[in-house]
């Protein structure tokens, strides 16, 4: 069963893959966008076609990390710029996957 909540303006969902690994993502304007997101991811894991971190975008990946580990946490202008270094590794890398970004374009 996926997690469904609100963090400031936007909701988001969390999606346990196993007892100990989830995904996560945030910026919907509307609940039931994250529901439907949810429900599609939930589906992928029924089906086994879900892993952990398989073909999550670097840029995906950092901003689930923020979400889950760092907002809500540390003082604005902290979370400012956890936000603007992950608008600068969307910029950067767009939806390349983690695993095929190497370490010199990192």
């Amino acid at each position: 069963m996926a997690q469904i909540f609100k963090r400031g303006n936007t909701w988001s969902y969390r999606v346990w893959i196993d007892h100990t690994h989830s995904k996560s993502k945030g910026g919907f304007k509307r609940k039931p966008d994250a529901i439907a997101a949810a429900r599609e991811l939930e589906l992928k894991k029924d089906k086994k076609l879900l892993s952990e971190d398989e073909g999550i975008s670097f840029a995906d990946y950092f901003q689930n990390w923020i979400e889950v580990y760092k907002l809500g946490r540390l003082d604005e202008n902290t979370e400012i710029r956890y936000r603007s270094t992950a608008k600068m590794i969307k910029d950067t890398f767009d939806n390349t996957p983690i695993d095929e970004i190497t370490s010199m374009q990192y």
